[in-house]
């Protein structure tokens, strides 16, 4: 699991996903060269008092070998052997975009962050289904990554084809599910990965985690230090 976490960075690009929408809270547009992304919406710093939206995350299913690995602000990691599972939080769903602009703004941006780390996304149309004990609507992105190697010469110069581009070696992939949904209150999307071997195996667990989950929008800040986090050790 190691060399998963390690290949794809998920964690940090869960961050830079998120931050890479907006700055400050107020509307902005990423560009990377003359791409230009959808933007999120203005999102608005958590009040005084009011629980991370994170912390009011009740998991009634929790498949046998996943943990929480960890948690930080509005970001959580679940972790099993096989999986991960990346969780962000957005206090106060309200200034942001319809739930389809705001999930079609992220995979846009999680696509770019993945080829940062030389691995291509290859995404699904997405589709709505419900999820939660309250059946909150949701949009689902089913994707794959493909993490490559670029390819040198002896001298450490990148190899590149007639056309000019830089040759590239697939190294292994990675299946995924990205789930966006609006709270009563707050945002959410979760991230799920795999090898992809493994998916089909291991997918059904998932949807059963996002079946049980209930959102306790009654927690403040005042209640969250009761809740614990454990870090399991990762396999090799």
């Amino acid at each position: 699991m190691k060399k998963l976490l390690a290949a794809i960075l998920s964690a940090a690009m869960m961050i830079a996903l998120f931050t890479g929408c907006k700055t400050d809270g107020v509307n902005t547009e990423t560009t990377t060269g003359t791409t230009t992304e959808p933007v999120l919406g203005t999102v608005l710093p958590v009040a005084e008092g009011d629980a991370y939206a994170v912390d009011k995350l009740e998991f009634g299913y929790m498949p046998e070998g996943w943990e929480i690995l960890g948690k930080n602000e509005n970001m959580m990691v679940i972790l099993s052997k096989e999986n991960q599972v990346d969780i962000q939080g957005i206090n106060y769903n309200h200034t942001l975009k319809d739930i389809d602009t705001f999930a079609d703004s992220c995979m846009a941006v999680y696509k770019i962050n993945n080829m940062l780390y030389q691995s291509d996304v290859l995404i699904d149309e997405p589709y709505h289904i419900t999820v939660g004990t309250a059946k909150y609507d949701a949009v689902v992105y089913d994707f794959t990554i493909v993490v490559n190697e670029f390819l040198q010469d002896e001298a450490g110069e990148y190899l590149t084809d007639e056309n000019g581009e830089q040759i590239k070696e697939e190294k292994m992939r990675y299946g995924g599910k990205a789930v966006f949904f609006y709270s009563g209150v707050d945002a959410y999307y979760m991230i799920f990965q795999c090898n992809e071997e493994n998916y089909e195996r291991i997918i059904p667990e998932f949807e059963k985690l996002l079946a049980g989950i209930t959102v306790n929008e009654n927690i403040k800040a005042s209640d969250t230090s009761a809740l614990t986090f454990t870090t399991p050790a990762a396999a090799e």
